[in-house]
């Protein structure tokens, strides 16, 4: 477990969407930054990390990072504001 990401991401593939995967969160998903904690709802959508498709097999969207990009998505997603 770590500290920054205390709960483990839970993931549902939810389709293809602007041609790239879809996976939605099926718990909460939280993340300790400097100024607090970010809850992540359970039933957002996020495509992994923004990778262009020709780089997939060296860095892939759902890589060791994945944690970080429903975090990313979400706050620079309309739900966030």
């Amino acid at each position: 477990m770590n500290h920054k990401f205390p709960d483990r991401a839970e993931f549902a593939l939810a389709g293809i969407r602007r041609g790239s995967r879809t996976f939605m969160l099926t718990a909460p998903f939280r993340y300790d930054s400097r100024i607090g904690w970010l809850t992540v709802p359970a039933g957002f959508l996020t495509d992994g990390a923004s990778i262009p498709r020709i780089f997939w097999s060296i860095f892939s969207p759902t890589g060791s990072y994945f944690e970080a990009a429903p975090i990313h998505d979400y706050l620079y997603s309309n739900v966030s504001t």
